[in-house]
């Protein structure tokens, strides 16, 4: 039987691809900022920059754990946000803010991207400034549908508990960065 993506916290074995996909995310969106960097480069200013600059790292897995994207959060600001090319447009970035909505009842704010931009228009979020969108109201924390190549299915988002467990069965669960392990 099919099951639908889950969102999980990134684990410090995950670091290398993180840091594969924020890279991936800064050449997109900053061609002509970027200097080359070798991939130890990138994997050292990860763990050791970008990781701690947020509060907390959502990961979205496959039922066979294939990673289909991340998300870092800044309390209420998502500062990252990177779905892999292949699973874009199935509902993958919105499950992951979904999430990331569970931990700002005041609501999300984030920079997008011009490619970015309009899936954060569809899913809720109000252009503010040159950049910049807002989602005033936190998300429903209802079933959302996800498509997969040839499959749809449901997959709810819920908070969990701060020990990072499994929220009601929903492979979704609470972690903030100071519980993963150092690298």
């Amino acid at each position: 039987m099919w099951s639908p993506p889950s969102i999980r916290c990134l684990r410090a074995s995950e670091y290398r691809m993180a840091a594969h996909w924020w890279w991936a995310e800064q050449v997109e969106v900053f061609p002509e900022d970027r200097p080359p960097l070798m991939p130890s480069e990138r994997l050292a200013f990860f763990r050791e920059v970008v990781r701690p600059s947020c509060s907390h790292w959502w990961l979205a897995v496959s039922a066979c754990a294939e990673p289909l994207g991340m998300l870092g959060q800044r309390r209420s600001h998502i500062a990252h946000l990177y779905v892999h090319p292949k699973h874009r447009g199935l509902g993958v970035g919105r499950l992951l803010i979904e999430q990331a909505s569970t931990l700002a009842p005041e609501g999300l704010s984030a920079n997008a991207a011009p490619s970015a931009l309009n899936c954060y228009l569809r899913i809720g979020f109000l252009a503010a400034n040159a950049g910049e969108v807002r989602l005033v109201e936190p998300l429903a924390q209802s079933t959302t549908s996800v498509m997969l190549p040839g499959k749809v299915a449901s997959g709810s988002v819920a908070s969990g508990s701060a020990s990072g467990s499994s929220a009601s069965g929903s492979g979704l669960a609470f972690c903030p960065v100071e519980t993963l392990p150092s690298p």
